[in-house]
């Protein structure tokens, strides 16, 4: 399991990665066009990737059967790729990463976090709740 979560981590932080460039880019209009290109072909295949490993743990998280560090952070990276404070991401993005989509509701629904998250109403934080 330490081998998966290792794993898991390290390929979730080259996922992210690959959006920094994306903030140097001052055209608004040129970096949101950056950003939809990444979608549509690299982070595409990185969620392809990250479905893989969650069905080879166990199909619930990412280091087997009980949630861990690359969970939390593929909750987190997902939360603020659909929150709508980053722009240029295609709304309906997780529509075609379903196993993704389940992974994040399936954080969102852990007692802690929906504790952390109860009292949000409004903003980009509603994207830690689960997703419709």
């Amino acid at each position: 399991e330490a081998a998966k979560v290792d794993e898991a981590a390290a390929y979730l932080t080259e996922t992210a990665e690959l959006f920094m460039p994306t903030f140097a880019i001052q055209d608004a209009e040129a970096r949101a066009k950056a950003r939809q290109e990444l979608c549509a072909g690299p982070l595409k295949e990185k969620f392809a990737r990250m479905a893989e490993m969650i069905e080879a743990a166990g199909g619930e998280f990412l280091g087997g059967p009980k949630p861990g560090y690359p969970d939390f952070a593929l909750f987190s990276f997902v939360s603020w790729l659909v929150c709508g404070a980053v722009d240029g991401m295609p709304s309906g993005l997780l529509d075609a990463h379903p196993a993704i989509k389940a992974h994040h509701n399936r954080v969102a629904a852990l007692p802690t976090v929906t504790k952390m998250y109860e009292s949000v109403t409004e903003g980009p934080r509603l994207s830690y709740k689960p997703l419709p």
